[in-house]
């Protein structure tokens, strides 16, 4: 597939194009004008044919050294963007490395009975708003600025005091597995 008569392009492309086709021409020759399909070694013009964001395709025929300068565009923004690629997946795997460290070197334990917490589960919690919004005198439903907070629950299974974590790190934390 070195010589290709036709070729088709996925996004990234020149001009936020969502998809674009290549396909090599020469000229026909003999009684029969116009041009016919051949590998890229022996084309004279290029189609290119440019599905935009409107959605319709767009052709138009190409001298060889504009398709090539075209390729070569998306050559280089298909390198780019599989460089950021590369940076965006190795930054998440140092994020997730971190905070898998820091999740091993917590082991909740209850400050009473002097035993480890066990893992409850994710809850979401809600809140009617601000103190403030609560004690005014007046219209209380109108005041009253409802949301919810997700956190990790630990309890202690002697007690039952709670301990909870927002959801940053991978939960349930190490410490608290069970081994088998």
């Amino acid at each position: 597939m070195d010589d290709p008569e036709e070729v088709e392009f996925a996004p990234p492309l020149p001009d936020n194009a969502l998809a674009a086709t290549v396909t090599f021409l020469a000229a026909r020759g003999g009684l029969a004008p116009g041009y016919r399909t051949v590998p890229r070694s022996q084309a004279t013009h290029a189609q290119l044919v440019i599905t935009g964001l409107s959605g319709k395709p767009v052709s138009r025929r190409v001298e060889l050294g504009e398709a090539e300068a075209w390729l070569a565009e998306v050559r280089a923004l298909h390198a780019r963007h599989a460089t950021l690629d590369a940076a965006d997946r190795t930054r998440t795997e140092n994020i997730r490395q971190a905070n898998e460290e820091v999740a091993a070197q917590i082991s909740p334990t209850c400050p009473h009975c002097d035993v480890p917490r066990e893992y409850v589960g994710r809850h979401h919690l809600m809140t009617a708003g601000a103190p403030e919004h609560l004690a005014a005198s007046g219209e209380f439903f109108g005041r009253i600025r409802a949301s919810a907070i997700v956190v990790e629950q630990y309890a202690c299974p002697r007690c039952g005091s709670l301990e909870l974590f927002r959801p940053l790190l991978p939960h349930p934390l190490p410490a608290t597995q069970r081994p088998g």
